[in-house]
């Protein structure tokens, strides 16, 4: 249930009916901890295609759940050339890992108009205290994050072109029908371009 307010790119989530409950930092919680989640949100925010939800190198005191919509990781080298580091699905929680010195040393774009929820850095202390399933959850996030990592280490490192390009479409095709199993499973929305798959 969205509920939009005029005039702004802000807009109310109700966590109990959130989409991303399926997958992201509050799967599995119970609906008293739904709430307890909710009182900690600082927000919640529509962003279009194309704009960063967190810009490479600035400061990071927010931790951002994708709600809708797709978006992608990357750095910059400094020649002004683009590595996408993964493609992230509604569910994922952003800004969790990449904080040094309290600069992000990752970049996150959206790929398509997405919404995210907005919880603070500094929230994760007392609701990890209050409710430890949150701070297990965290950890399951990171582990799965890393995985995909290590397996496009492994396409970059061993695996020929045609290889990584049929490797990546394989790999959101599953993670997308893993998302949404209600969908048609010979069809998918794919929101990239050549010069994203190319990155």
């Amino acid at each position: 249930m969205v509920r939009r307010e005029t005039g702004s790119n802000k807009v109310l989530l109700d966590c109990n009916e959130c989409q991303a409950n399926d997958e992201g930092l509050s799967d599995a919680c119970a609906p008293k901890i739904l709430n307890v989640i909710a009182r900690y949100k600082t927000g919640d925010r529509e962003i279009r295609a194309g704009q960063d939800i967190i810009r490479l190198g600035g400061p990071c005191e927010t931790i951002y759940n994708l709600v809708a919509g797709w978006a992608f990781l990357y750095s910059l080298l400094r020649d002004g050339r683009r590595q996408i580091l993964q493609f992230v699905l509604p569910g994922a929680v952003l800004g969790f890992d990449l904080v040094h010195d309290g600069h992000a040393t990752y970049g996150v774009q959206t790929l398509t108009d997405t919404v995210v929820s907005m919880l603070p850095h500094k929230a994760l202390e007392p609701l990890s205290k209050e409710h430890p399933e949150i701070g297990l959850q965290l950890a399951w996030l990171t582990s799965r994050d890393r995985n995909l990592s290590f397996d496009h280490l492994t396409s970059i490192g061993r695996r020929s072109a045609h290889e990584r390009v049929a490797h990546l479409l394989l790999e959101l095709f599953m993670r997308s029908h893993a998302r949404w199993p209600r969908h048609r499973a010979d069809e998918m929305h794919l929101p990239l371009t050549q010069e994203h798959i190319g990155d």
